[in-house]
């Protein structure tokens, strides 16, 4: 569901898990990463261990985050992603 929205849609930032139904998060940041290199990808994990953590990091995922966050947190993170240079189009 997630790709076929992003052949419509434009993003600026994904956020997304490992697990998920139907395609987990793993598949769908190497689909991200092959159609829209460009889209910072941002994985919030509730069951993670140091492999999972270090595998997204190795797919070039811009940030791996821990749940559960407050949303300050979050607020900070995606806007510290955003203005960063080397996800500017």
């Amino acid at each position: 569901m997630a790709l076929q929205i992003a052949c419509f849609i434009s993003f600026d930032l994904i956020v997304t898990d490992i697990a998920m139904p139907k395609m987990n998060g793993f598949e769908l940041i190497e689909a991200l990463a092959v159609g829209y290199p460009e889209i910072p990808i941002i994985v919030w994990a509730a069951y993670w261990t140091p492999e999972i953590k270090n595998k997204c990091l190795r797919m070039g995922i811009a940030s791996f985050e821990e749940l559960p966050f407050h949303e300050d947190y979050f607020y900070h993170k995606v806007k510290a992603i955003l203005d960063s240079s080397e996800y500017l189009s």
